[in-house]
């Protein structure tokens, strides 16, 4: 799978290229609103990893317009509607998971959070997670011993992620 990705800093450029080449997706890279117009005019990519503050644009107007051009598919039908648009993804806390049986059957939908606060729960552990700036829920096994100030390594069940309108909070896939 080709992934491209519209980022003008450079130390997160490096980051991510890494990541995803580790996990076996082939990554273009576009400093700018020009540069990313000039790749998609001539190359195929099945997904688009966007900064919205670029030096020569804003990403939002960039959405917009791939949207319109797009020649990227959507498979789930429901989801045509929202192309371009934003949505809201949920998860529930149990569809994130720490056991190693989890992690390596799932290494693409696996992600290295920040653990803010670790509830002890008897035989769980309610972990308050940072990724990305956003803040997650996940309930593990006690036995995982993921505690307070930890990176954890856990998999997302994306089979169990919840998808919804921003503006009207209905469900539009699950």
């Amino acid at each position: 799978m080709r992934i491209l990705l519209v980022e003008d800093n450079d130390a997160i450029i490096m980051g991510l290229e890494y990541l995803l080449s580790q996990e076996g997706y082939q990554v273009a890279t576009a400093k700018s609103v020009g540069e990313a117009e000039r790749f998609l005019a001539g190359e195929d990519c099945s997904l688009i990893l966007l900064d919205i503050a670029l030096p020569d644009g804003n990403g939002f107007e960039l959405c917009r317009k791939i949207k319109r051009d797009s020649r990227i598919p959507v498979k789930k039908p429901e989801l045509k509607p929202y192309v371009g648009k934003e949505v809201v993804m949920g998860i529930r806390p149990e569809d994130i998971h720490a056991e190693e049986a989890y992690l390596a059957v799932s290494e693409k939908a696996n992600i290295q959070a920040h653990v803010d606060l670790a509830e002890m729960m008897g035989s769980e552990i309610y972990l308050y997670l940072t990724y990305n700036e956003q803040k997650i829920v996940a309930r593990v096994p006690s036995r995982t011993g993921i505690k307070a100030d930890d990176t954890a390594r856990l998999a997302v069940d994306t089979e169990k992620l919840h998808i919804f309108n921003p503006d009207t909070q209905e469900i539009i896939c699950h």
